[in-house]
């Protein structure tokens, strides 16, 4: 008898894939091995406060300066208000409606800053500057006089006291009169030729027809012999002008700070010291301030950090030290570590060399990302580390931006990033194109590693935050601030916020290009149970790309996710929904597909976006031939 076969009517197995508990990028892998959390392409996003994508706030145009922007400084006011002060091109400006020029003929490039005592300090690389609020003066205008000598007799001697600053050329001398001698020598000759001698006996200033000044012996000579004073206690002070030069040069001392690029605060278990670096003609030596004077910046007062061959273009802080980090190189350290101590009553700042083998690349590329001390390098974004092997703390660096660095590490322009540290990222940027890597660390690290986004057309050259205030400033002199301020009375932010100073935001986000679990087989999407949960919005809108392993996309749907909201009505998208979130199915059939993935995009102005979960479902197929 014929053996009949009979079909199998069961209904084909469904796989179902659930993307949610979204993340960062992810490009350290091929889009197809990466985790399902997290995306391959995401383009001008941004986590939430859940850590869920949502679409970054826009930007806009504050001012226009002639010249490029070099720096932005907050500076809070004595009624705690803030203004800022902006370096734009050779002049710096009080920022308003009509900014005013405080300064000009300044070098014109990258300047830095630090605050101290309610003012603030300001380096171009050629001038050092101060401003108490009202105006813009040169440091050295007002700098310290050292005292450097007291206890002398008229003869000289006495006791060294004060070192020479090397911002002042100005000194006092301190002697004990005899009632005799009217000729007094000072500790140093050849004083600067027909500067003012200012001569105090007591408490008394002395008439210029009272003595005279013999400018190259160092010696004043009195019409009268000061009297011998009945406590015994100096009471004769000399105060004159001696420029220091540099060693086999004309160059004045002053330079070796006017010149400085890069500061940072600093001092024993307190920051009550300035530190200063990047001078180009003394690339890898560091000088430091008097106590809580950034006017005093006394002649011994530097440490020479390794070979002069590297420079040092990072200050950064770790477990109380001071951390420097050095131009990579394979020959010395690269990383050095400076703690403040008392030496005899004396603050010391010692130095020990740190790590070896990974240094920074840009000057400007570096922040304390809370207590993360993170600098660009040659490799990716590295943060200062310690681990334990045994009973022995071990020294070393960790990449933070592995998922990442596919991109990082094949770019030219590593050099000139700039970055900054603003409501728990770390924004590195990119002048030349616009482009920022963003570090998230509101969530929780992974593999020592943080969440990562990438945005797309801010022109920052140069970043400054203030009480969650975001500002940059472009090269061609334009003010710009993040838009974190467009809200109503609530504190929402407004839909006009999503705009790039009135152009449209372009975003993309993709899953990962996923086979469901066998690559060997082919599935079927079905048209029931895909669907996605956006977040609503009053203005939001996305279109749906399915993209499978034979094409780049294609467009299945356009979707407007709009919710209805009377304080910000526009009749042209007008929409009855009420409810906070958005559930959308894709019905769309995709056959005989090996990998799937899905990719939302959009551009329209002044439209919020964000996804909280993907559901796909599909039925095997045949086996792959």
């Amino acid at each position: 008898m014929k053996r009949v076969s009979v079909p199998d009517f069961s209904s084909p197995s469904v796989i179902t894939r659930q993307y949610r508990s979204f993340k960062g990028l992810d490009y350290s892998a091929d889009e197809s091995q990466i985790d399902g959390s997290r995306s391959p392409l995401a383009v001008n996003m941004i986590s939430d406060a859940g850590g869920w994508p949502q679409k970054r706030l826009g930007w806009r145009v504050l001012r226009r300066y002639t010249g490029r922007i070099n720096g932005i400084y907050p500076y809070r006011k004595d009624d705690g208000t803030i203004e800022l002060i902006v370096h734009a091109g050779a002049a710096i400006y009080r920022d308003a409606s009509s900014p005013v020029k405080l300064r000009d003929s300044l070098k014109d490039d990258y300047s830095t800053s630090f605050y101290m005592a309610n003012k603030l300090y300001i380096l171009t690389g050629a001038q050092y500057l101060v401003y108490d609020g009202s105006s813009v003066k040169n440091v050295s205008d007002d700098a310290y006089t050292p005292t450097t000598s007291y206890g002398m007799k008229p003869a000289g001697g006495g006791t060294a006291y004060e070192k020479v600053n090397l911002l002042s050329p100005w000194r006092y001398n301190k002697f004990t009169g005899d009632g005799e001698t009217k000729v007094y020598q000072l500790d140093v000759k050849d004083l600067d030729d027909g500067k003012t001698v200012t001569v105090k006996v007591g408490e008394t200033e002395l008439k210029s027809s009272e003595f005279s000044v013999n400018y190259s012996e160092g010696k004043i000579t009195f019409t009268t012999a000061p009297a011998k004073p009945a406590n015994g206690l100096d009471n004769v002070e000399i105060k004159f002008c001696k420029t220091s030069k540099l060693k086999d040069s004309t160059e004045k001392a002053e330079s070796l700070i006017l010149n400085c690029t890069i500061c940072t605060t600093y001092g024993v278990s307190t920051e009550d010291r300035v530190f200063v670096t990047g001078n180009p003609k003394h690339p890898a030596t560091e000088y430091y301030s008097g106590l809580g004077d950034p006017s005093y910046f006394p002649d011994i007062n530097y440490v020479e950090v390794g070979s002069s061959d590297w420079p040092i273009l990072n200050y950064l802080k770790f477990q109380g030290d001071l951390v420097i980090v050095k131009e990579h190189n394979a020959q010395e350290y690269t990383v050095w570590h400076q703690s403040g101590e008392l030496l005899s009553g004396v603050a010391a700042f010692p130095l020990r060399p740190g790590v070896a083998g990974i240094g920074a690349v840009a000057k400007r590329g570096a922040q304390q990302l809370l207590d993360d001390a993170m600098f660009l390098t040659p490799r990716g974004v590295f943060a200062r580390v310690n681990s334990v092997a045994l009973v022995k703390v071990e020294q070393g660096v960790k990449c933070r931006s592995n998922r990442i660095n596919r991109d990082i590490l094949s770019r030219t322009d590593l050099k000139d990033a700039v970055s900054v540290v603003w409501d728990g990222y770390f924004i590195l940027c990119f002048p030349a194109t616009g482009e920022c890597f963003v570090a998230d660390s509101n969530q929780p690290q992974s593999n020592g590693g943080y969440e990562w986004y990438y945005w797309k057309n801010i022109p920052a050259r140069v970043f400054a935050q203030e009480t969650g205030v975001l500002w940059f400033g472009t090269s061609d002199g334009r003010l710009c601030r993040l838009n974190n301020d467009v809200t109503d009375k609530e504190g929402n932010i407004q839909m006009d916020a999503y705009n790039d100073d009135g152009k449209p935001i372009e975003w993309v986000w993709a899953t990962k290009m996923d086979d469901f679990g066998n690559i060997g087989m082919f599935k079927n999407l079905t048209k029931r149970g895909c669907v996605i949960q956006f977040k609503t919005a009053v203005q939001s809108s996305c279109d749906i790309y399915l993209r499978t392993e034979k094409d780049f996309g294609v467009k299945k749907r356009s979707e407007s996710l709009r919710q209805l909201d009377f304080e910000q009505l526009d009749f042209e998208k007008w929409t009855f929904n009420t409810l906070p979130n958005n559930i959308r199915s894709l019905k769309s059939k995709v056959k005989k597909f090996q990998q799937l993935q899905v990719i939302l995009k959009g551009k329209e102005l002044d439209e919020a976006f964000g996804v909280l979960e993907i559901v796909l479902r599909a039925t095997a197929g045949n086996p792959v031939k």
